[in-house]
């Protein structure tokens, strides 16, 4: 990768924005690049210290460390050819405008609810083509309201896409294969349209299932939920129970710095 490339890979999966894929394959470049590694560790150490410090001399640090970033790229590249050692200006900028925007940012940290929507992600619609493959579409009347749900949800009217699937969990027999992932995404949807109350409702009886197959991602949006509502202990105590996931770790982390 090229230091631009480099520098936003790092700031993406410092401040918890990677995919849980992307997560994985940067980890494993970090334990084959030992630069890389340590890049990463003095990025983490230099937003604590902007964390716990931003109200001294906030403007003189970022002055500096934009001065520090420079003399450091025009170090490194000084072997390299002109194309790359142009590209010293560019990311030097972009380093300078990424810490006064975070410097802004501790300055006016985000609410616990902002926060949970910055990490919160709607789970694609994977139920539609999961039912259909196992030819469940049209052998119980109700599987049509959960047809119409899933794509208003998939399309993001949530509101509607809550209807109908409300419906479906109404009249769908006991025996139904996808009831609790239905229920999922119902709260998925409550989540979206600020019902926190009964997102969370819904996704803590999720939670007291040990058979369903989608558990971790339950925790994570029970935990999300938690939060945006204003119960920070409990939203607290349920993420870190997530901490030790590799899919989960970093993003559980980058929340918890910021409470």
């Amino acid at each position: 990768m090229d230091e631009l490339d480099r520098f936003e890979r790092i700031e993406r999966y410092i401040m918890g924005r990677m995919t849980s894929s992307e997560a994985g394959e940067f980890e494993g470049l970090m334990e084959k690049d030992l630069q890389l590694s340590e890049a990463v560790q003095r990025k983490r150490l230099l937003l604590n210290g902007l964390k716990m410090n931003h109200q001294e001399n906030l403007m003189a640090k970022i002055k500096s460390i934009q001065a520090n970033t420079a003399d450091e790229l025009d170090s490194g590249l000084a072997k390299k050819n002109n194309w790359v050692r142009r590209l010293s200006i560019p990311v030097s900028v972009a380093a300078a405008v990424l810490l006064i925007a975070l410097g802004l940012w501790f300055l006016f940290p985000p609410s616990n609810e902002q926060l949970a929507r910055q990490f919160f992600e709607s789970h694609p619609d994977l139920l539609s083509e999961k039912i259909e493959q196992k030819g469940f579409f049209g052998s119980h009347p109700s599987e049509s309201y959960l047809k119409k749900g899933m794509t208003d949800y998939e399309l993001g009217n949530y509101q509607n896409g809550i209807i109908a699937i409300d419906d479906y969990l109404k009249q769908a027999p006991a025996e139904h294969p996808f009831l609790q992932e239905s229920k999922l995404y119902l709260a998925i949807s409550h989540f979206q349209l600020k019902n926190y109350e009964r997102s969370t409702e819904i996704l803590r009886k999720l939670d007291q299932d040990p058979t369903f197959e989608l558990n971790k991602l339950t925790d994570w949006c029970l935990g999300l939920s938690l939060l945006a509502e204003g119960k920070e202990e409990e939203a607290i105590d349920k993420l870190e129970e997530l901490s030790k996931d590799k899919s989960y770790s970093q993003k559980v982390q980058s929340i918890l710095d910021r409470i």
